[in-house]
């Protein structure tokens, strides 16, 4: 397991943050549209007191806020993840063809003169 130093804790913070409102944006907008159109269209729903109706949009707008910065979180963890098996991988490259670093020295030696 990495560890994950403070700025790379910040970044990630930050980003599930804006991830998590532009999600619960996206919720609400599609929620409030729907609720217009409920409201005008389904006889139940337009029974419904408006509390209520403010309830749900405020829970639909919680779990595109959750939705969203679950998703930037998971995307962290796979960025992290493919990190650790990339090194995984040129460690054990590293140990069975050496250090791909340092160019490799060969030295070519003239051989004998061909004889006339």
């Amino acid at each position: 397991m990495r560890v994950v130093t403070r700025t790379e804790g910040e970044e990630v913070t930050g980003s599930a943050m804006t991830r998590g409102f532009f999600g619960a944006l996206k919720y609400a907008s599609v929620a409030t549209f729907v609720g217009i159109f409920a409201n005008a269209t389904w006889p139940y729903f337009n029974r419904l007191p408006t509390v209520q109706k403010g309830w749900l949009l405020t829970a639909i707008t919680l779990a595109g806020f959750a939705n969203g910065s679950e998703a930037a979180l998971t995307g962290f963890e796979r960025k992290n993840r493919s990190q650790q098996i990339q090194e995984a991988n040129r460690k054990r490259y590293e140990a069975l063809y050496g250090n791909v670093d340092q160019p490799e020295t060969t030295t070519v030696s003239n051989g004998p003169e061909p004889s006339q």
